[in-house]
């Protein structure tokens, strides 16, 4: 992946738009690890609430056995959020090649 280039978050609110597009969309759900903050920060920034701790719900040979978050974002909460979103696109995200092109590099980087 490319950390600290700030390609994350316009990134996953295009794709959060993207979904909510179809109507029949009422809720998108994640699950991420309780020692990610950076992935945390990112989804509570884009509306995305905390449901709950899954205690021990994954296992790394690094890490052991660890925590994860679920969280959820409804279709009225991301409705009272679009503005922000538009926001978003029209003045924080990068050129769209330019990131194709960070998101392709890291991909290959990571997948021989």
């Amino acid at each position: 992946s490319a950390p600290g280039l700030g390609l994350g978050r316009p990134f996953l609110a295009a794709v959060v738009d993207r979904l909510f597009a179809r109507p029949q969309t009422h809720r998108l759900w994640l699950t991420v690890a309780e020692h990610n903050p950076r992935a945390r920060h990112v989804y509570e920034g884009l509306g995305f609430v905390v449901e709950g701790r899954l205690r021990e719900t994954f296992w790394s040979p690094e890490r052991g056995r660890y925590d994860a978050f679920q969280m959820s974002l409804l279709r009225p909460e991301w409705e009272g959020r679009r503005g922000e979103s538009i926001v978003l696109r029209a003045y924080e995200t990068p050129d769209p090649q330019a990131c194709a092109s960070v998101f392709a590099r890291a991909w290959a980087a990571g997948h021989p």
